[in-house]
Order: structure tokens, then C-alpha cells, then sequence
């Protein structure tokens, strides 16, 4: 997803900061880095997140249920940045907590990103936006 924002032209002027407990080193060269549990406010002031126009919340599978730790961490951004849009990867991306959020949370299905990896297709974010404008259409 990291290497499709810098080959796409709308994202590739923006910087990117990854936020992780994963590793321990910056794993993208042209990436800020910041260690830490992504929902703790310390590494979330420490990455800037108040400042972030687009955020993205990867699933962390290691969790009994990742799309409840994934919004987890999306609520916390939205406490440091509630104009920010941020997009969730979601096992379920019709998952019925979305509709709690009073921000702006764009899902992104596990399955068409992993999808787009093995056929090394670049992973367009604007794809997901404009899923969620044409679901939101439909229902009103």
C-alpha cells in the first residue's frame, strides 16, 4: 500500500508516517517512523496525527477480532484529528460499528487489498472513497 502511494500522482507529495509495534526500525526508507502501539496517545502525538489529512488503520490480524482493534485505533486518531480521513482495512467491510463513528472512516476490504498485492496491482485509495460515496448514494 506504502509503495502504491508514492507511484500514484494525487499521494505521492505527501509524507507519510508509519506508526507501528510491529518492528522496531523504519521499514520504508522514505517514511517517518514512529514506535509504538498505534492507539497509544504518546505515539500518536509523536507522529503528528493532529496535523494528518489521510490516515491509514491496517488490520492487525493477531487479534481474536481485527476489525474491533482496527476501529479501536481509528477512534483514537479521530480523538487527536476529527477532520482526518482515515481509511480502515476491514475483514467485514460492511461491519455494522462503522455507522457508530462520527467521522470520516473510508473501509477498505482485506481481500481486495491482498488481492491487489498478488497481482501487484498499484492500490489506489480514491478506489475505497469512491465505494463509499456510491454505497452512501444508493441508500438515500
Amino acid at each position: 500500500m506504502i509503495s502504491s502511494l508514492r507511484s500514484l500522482e494525487g499521494w505521492k507529495q505527501y509524507p507519510i508516517v508509519v506508526v507501528t509495534d510491529l518492528v522496531d526500525v523504519r521499514p520504508y526508507e522514505d517514511c517517518l517512523f514512529v514506535h509504538g502501539v498505534p492507539f497509544s496517545p504518546e505515539a500518536l502525538q509523536r507522529s503528528n496525527i493532529a496535523e494528518a489529512k489521510w490516515v491509514f488503520v491496517f488490520a492487525n490480524f493477531r487479534f481474536a477480532d481485527p476489525d474491533l482493534k482496527t476501529l479501536h485505533v481509528a477512534a483514537r486518531v479521530l480523538d487527536f484529528n476529527p477532520e482526518a480521513m482515515i481509511f480502515v482495512e476491514m475483514v467485514d467491510p460492511n461491519n455494522d460499528l462503522l455507522s457508530f463513528s462520527k467521522g470520516h472512516l473510508i473501509p477498505m476490504d482485506s481481500r481486495t487489498l491482498i488481492q491487489k498485492v498478488l497481482s501487484h496491482q498499484l492500490i489506489d485509495p480514491a478506489e475505497f472513497l469512491d465505494k463509499m460515496k456510491a454505497r452512501a448514494g444508493s441508500e438515500n
